[in-house]
């Protein structure tokens, strides 16, 4: 009988823990896509550094970010200019 509560208890916590971590699972599932894919990149450009680990990773680090934040921002800034505009300028290659 304690045997089976102790299992309810484990399977209770193991649910519990994924509806706590469900809203962050692609976003962990995308960092370990792009851990895996900067990898042989930061390889190299440590090795390049002669073993300056730290810099080749603040390198990396700031690469990423530019790949994934410079895109965001620029989908950004595209997007606030054509709701600000309330779309008064016709599309390019549209008669008037």
């Amino acid at each position: 009988m304690q045997r089976w509560g102790q299992v309810a208890a484990l399977a209770l916590l193991i649910v519990a823990g994924l509806a706590i971590l469900r809203p962050f699972l692609i976003p962990i599932a995308w960092a370990a896509i792009l851990a895996m894919a900067s990898w042989p990149i930061f390889r190299a450009l440590e090795s390049r550094l002669r073993g300056w680990t730290r810099v080749a990773a603040i390198v990396i680090t700031l690469f990423m970010v530019v790949v994934v934040v410079g895109p965001t921002i620029a989908v950004s800034v595209a997007l606030v200019a054509e709701v600000t505009s309330g779309g008064r300028d016709p599309p390019v290659g549209r008669p008037r």
